[in-house]
C-alpha cells in the first residue's frame, strides 16, 4: 500500500511539473540553423505576430513637440527645453486623424524611454518610401527592440532589428509585405557575425553569406545555380 501511494505522488508531482512548464510563456526568439540542414532547405518565416502594430495610448499631458527647443550638447546629442527648462515627460506631434508623427519621452532634455517615428522618403523612381518606427531609447541610444513598419503606424512589419545602446546585436530580420521573410543577418556587438540570408518572394534562399567577425569568409548566390 506504501508502495501505491509513493507511486500515486511520485506521478502526480510529474504532471504538475509539465503542467507548470507547459503554462510558462515562451519568448519569441528566431531557431538557430541545424548544422545538418543545408541552408537551401530553410524556409523564411512568416511576420511574428507578436510584433504588429500597437499604438500608443494618449494621456493628454502631452507637450507639444513644436514648444520644445532643441540646442547642440557638446556630444553632439540635441537637448530639448521647454519654457527654457531641461524637458522631463514626453512630447507628441500629431497629423491628420490624430495619427502620431512623433511620440518621444524625456528626461534631463535627453531621449529617454518609449519613441515611435514616421519617417517620409522616397525610393530610386521617387515614390513614396515611408516607414515607421517604434523602440526605446537610453540616454539619448537606440537600446533594446526596434520595429520598423511599411508606410505608417499599422502598416505590414518590415523589419525587427536589436539594439545595445546604439550598437546593432543579435539577429535581424526583414520581411515583404505579404509578411513573408526576406532577409535574416546575424550581429555581434556591432559586427556582422554569422550568416547573411536572402529569400525571393517565392520563398526560395537566394543569397547566402557567411562572415566571421566582420569578414566575409563565404559566399553563394543560389539563383545562379537553377
Amino acid at each position: 500500500m506504501k508502495h501505491l501511494s509513493l507511486l500515486f505522488l511520485c506521478i502526480s508531482l510529474l504532471i504538475f511539473s509539465i503542467a507548470c512548464h507547459q503554462s510558462k510563456p515562451q519568448k519569441y526568439q528566431l531557431p538557430a540553423i541545424p548544422p545538418s540542414q543545408p541552408t537551401t532547405q530553410l524556409k523564411p518565416l512568416n511576420a511574428p505576430a507578436e510584433f504588429q502594430f500597437q499604438s500608443v495610448q494618449l494621456s493628454g499631458q502631452e507637450i507639444p513637440y513644436k514648444s520644445l527647443k532643441f540646442e547642440n550638447a557638446a556630444n553632439g546629442q540635441k537637448i530639448a527645453k521647454h519654457n527654457g527648462v531641461l524637458f522631463t515627460g514626453t512630447t507628441v506631434y500629431l497629423i491628420a486623424d490624430n495619427q502620431i508623427y512623433i511620440y518621444q519621452n524625456y528626461l534631463n532634455g535627453i531621449k529617454h524611454g518609449p519613441y515611435q517615428l514616421q519617417k517620409n522618403s522616397t525610393d530610386d523612381n521617387g515614390n513614396p518610401d515611408n516607414t515607421f518606427e517604434v523602440g526605446t531609447m537610453n540616454n539619448g541610444k537606440i537600446d533594446g527592440l526596434q520595429l520598423t513598419y511599411y508606410d505608417g503606424p499599422g502598416g505590414p512589419l518590415k523589419k525587427v532589428s536589436v539594439y545595445n545602446n546604439d550598437v546593432m546585436n543579435a539577429q535581424w530580420s526583414s520581411y515583404y509585405r505579404d509578411g513573408q521573410q526576406w532577409t535574416r543577418r546575424d550581429f555581434n556587438n556591432g559586427t556582422i557575425n554569422g550568416k547573411v540570408l536572402v529569400w525571393d518572394e517565392e520563398g526560395l534562399l537566394g543569397k547566402e553569406f557567411t562572415y566571421r567577425n566582420g569578414a566575409l569568409i563565404e559566399k553563394l548566390n543560389h539563383f545562379e545555380n537553377r
